[in-house]
């Protein structure tokens, strides 16, 4: 088998297994290679053929989270903690992320990736001490008692 051949081989095989990573079945895969290709059949394309359909069906494939490391494991659960004190209305991550570009000056879609220690210690003491001063009570608690 040419060079060629084997990595179209290895291209179908890819796009088997996508396939079924993402839960489309035969028929479906069949009406998308006719649908980019005009071929429905995998082994009547050409590589550049078969090639965009892996193409494809990779774009389509959920793009894969990087696990936290434990000082962002701390801002997420610093900022649950807020967002369970009535604090922040949004306890979800693209606010976090916002407010971690607020703070560090860092665009948000890399912004837990591309952040130094320093500015990572910096988020996390700016969100313990905005937990605390929701923890103190107000001068006017403190005349009340």
């Amino acid at each position: 088998m040419s060079h060629i051949g084997l990595k179209k081989a290895a291209r179908i095989r890819a796009i088997h297994a996508a396939c079924r990573a993402q839960g489309i079945d035969e028929d479906a895969r069949h009406d998308l290679q006719r649908a980019l290709t005009g071929r429905a059949s995998l082994g009547e394309m050409n590589l550049q053929e078969v090639t965009q359909v892996f193409e494809h069906l990779n774009k389509l494939a959920p793009a894969k989270r990087q696990a936290l490391t434990p000082v962002q494991k701390k801002m997420w659960s610093l900022w649950q903690q807020l967002a369970d004190a009535g604090l922040v209305e949004d306890r979800k991550m693209p606010a976090l992320l916002a407010y971690i570009t607020r703070q560090s000056s860092i665009e948000a879609q890399g912004a837990l990736n591309w952040m130094n220690a320093a500015q990572e210690k910096s988020v996390v003491e700016a969100l313990k001490r905005w937990l605390a001063r929701r923890e103190m009570p107000s001068t006017e608690e403190k005349a009340d008692a």
